[in-house]
């Protein structure tokens, strides 16, 4: 299945194997694998309060909508 976490890691494994393929130093390659860490866990945090807030906006917009239903606001 298609979630941003699998398609973050997808990303993140593919510039790991880039790492280990072209950086010969192991310091740098350990550097280089440190900083994709990170931009890895600060993304997926951003992508999941995106969600979350989205559902959170979702959840009220039909939350008002069945309130607005039940009181036949717009009864003709």
């Amino acid at each position: 299945m298609f979630t941003p976490e699998a398609i973050i890691d997808t990303i993140t494994n593919t510039q790991k194997q880039m790492v280990n393929t072209f950086v010969t130093n192991d310091e740098m390659k350990t550097a280089c694998h440190t900083m994709l860490d990170t931009g890895t866990e600060y993304t997926k945090n951003v992508v999941k309060a995106q969600q979350d807030a989205m559902t959170a906006l979702t959840e009220e917009t039909v939350r008002v909508a069945k309130k607005i239903a039940e009181h036949n606001i717009f009864k003709a």
